[in-house]
């Protein structure tokens, strides 16, 4: 009986130990997950459109939760795990038969992430994107406001000017420089771009140079923001329009310029030359007017090794005094089949409690398209918590963000392939969808009237477009 009695005991108190053990579970996301003071890491959609929280959190706490969970790993910390997503299917089976597959949600491949997986990732076509360090802010972050910010899209005849003045045929020929169809010039030489691949590092890239040189010529203060993670060093581009009575409200566009395929020939043109080109003729068209809130455009490394430049940048601002009201990320906007039309504007989930925040700016872009008569492409709002581009380097840290992409069931046949070029592009669709870009910008940060109105910013239109084509796009 005695020997009995201890068994018990034994077996009881490695119960108490497992219950003390942090393990990561999936806990299905409800009102009372942000309420539960459960550790949160991060709120993913699984295919079947559930929402649900992966959580760090002792047996113990989860189940006086009392929320609904599934243990995916025992004696677990966050530096253990990345999340996979891919486009395609037949790496998203390779990736959950590995040997570090913990979880399958049929959207996502939660993985341990190894250092023999780590040493092979560039192996798989996807995003291996680590858990955030820290558990997920429901508010915005320290220093910020912690309420949406208002916008408003009422037609407004100097954006309508701005919009016009995007053109097609310069939108081929930036393209054409960043997929290395054409040459481009850094200072006085003539570079063709062959691969835009972060793990080129310097001096092997001329592409961020160019960017910074075309920013510098359009006057905004640009500088570049270095990181370095996982063996990659490498620097963002960062260019900054102070705005006036509301400059410590930022409207941050980010557009992610390193490409894939990670060997030979990178041209990248949809993926993502087009995101960057849209940043660039948003740039050329925002600088000569007044907004009263502050842009940034960030030209981000690494987004093709998981996210790695956002990620940096994104903790950055937390620390300093950046009230980031809207960021808006161009991933992918080049290519479409389909007829009629249509891309996606992305948020979180409609669980999240900053769902309402990423509305605003989704439902801005819309609007924009529907008031300026842009018809070449249908804008969907997708609540879906896409997680896997740049913008969600800021959700993770409480900003509100959105992704625009293509249509994600026409997903382009020539991803991450050397055959991602500009011939392959529809630019009638792409130009359409920079168009709302530029004009969603303008909205976001508030255009301050000028002096004779439209004429005065159709004359400041034409006379920066003319600068620009002189110091920044011209072939020489």
């Amino acid at each position: 009986m005695q020997r009995l009695g201890a068994i018990c005991l034994i077996f009881l108190a490695l119960a108490c130990r497992a219950a003390d053990n942090t393990v990561l579970a999936r806990v299905a996301m409800t009102a009372a997950v942000p309420a539960s003071g459960l550790a949160v890491y991060e709120l993913l959609q699984d295919a079947k459109g559930q929402d649900y929280a992966l959580v760090l959190a002792p047996v113990a706490a989860l189940r006086a939760s009392g929320c609904t969970f599934e243990v995916l790993a025992t004696n677990a910390a966050p530096q253990e795990f990345v999340i996979a997503r891919t486009f395609r299917p037949a790496t998203h089976a390779q990736l959950a038969l590995l040997p570090e597959c913990i979880y399958d949600d049929g959207r996502h491949v939660i993985l341990r992430g190894t250092a023999a997986l780590m040493a092979r990732r560039t192996d798989y076509d996807a995003i291996l994107r680590s858990l955030p360090q820290t558990p997920l802010r429901w508010d915005a972050p320290p220093r910020t406001a912690r309420r949406a910010a208002a916008f408003t899209c009422v037609s407004n005849a100097a954006v309508a000017a701005m919009i016009r003045q995007v053109d097609s045929n310069r939108i081929w020929w930036l393209t054409a420089q960043l997929s290395g169809e054409t040459n481009l010039v850094v200072g006085t030489n003539t570079y063709s771009i062959y691969s835009r691949n972060t793990r080129y590092g310097v001096p092997y890239q001329k592409d961020a140079a160019f960017i910074f040189q075309t920013m510098t010529n359009l006057q905004y203060q640009t500088r570049y923001f270095n990181w370095s993670t996982w063996g990659y060093i490498s620097s963002n581009v960062i260019a900054t329009k102070t705005g006036t009575t509301r400059a410590n409200e930022t409207v941050l566009l980010i557009a992610h310029l390193d490409n894939m395929p990670s060997s030979g020939r990178a041209p990248g043109a949809d993926d993502n030359g087009s995101g960057c080109v849209a940043l660039l003729l948003a740039a050329e068209q925002l600088i000569p007017q007044v907004f009263e809130r502050t842009l940034q455009l960030v030209f981000a490394t690494g987004e093709e090794q998981g996210l790695l430049g956002s990620a940096a940048y994104a903790a950055a601002l937390t620390t300093q005094v950046a009230n980031v009201v809207a960021v808006y990320n161009f991933d992918m906007i080049a290519w479409s089949t389909l007829a009629p039309a249509s891309f996606g504007v992305h948020t979180r989930v409609t669980s999240h409690p900053q769902f309402a925040t990423d509305l605003v700016l989704a439902q801005l872009y819309t609007n924009v398209m529907a008031t300026y008569g842009l018809a070449g492409a249908a804008a969907s709002i997708v609540a879906d918590g896409e997680t896997a581009s740049d913008h969600s380097s800021f959700w993770d840290v409480g900003y509100p963000a959105v992704l625009t992409i293509e249509n994600l069931d026409d997903f382009n046949a020539y991803y991450h392939t050397a055959n991602d070029r500009l011939q392959n592009c529809n630019l009638a669709y792409y130009t359409t969808i920079v168009k709302g870009a530029v004009g969603t910008a303008a909205h976001a940060a508030q255009l301050v009237p000028e002096p004779g109105s439209l004429l005065y910013a159709a004359f400041m239109c034409m006379l920066w477009r003319l600068r620009a084509v002189t110091h920044a796009y011209s072939p020489r």
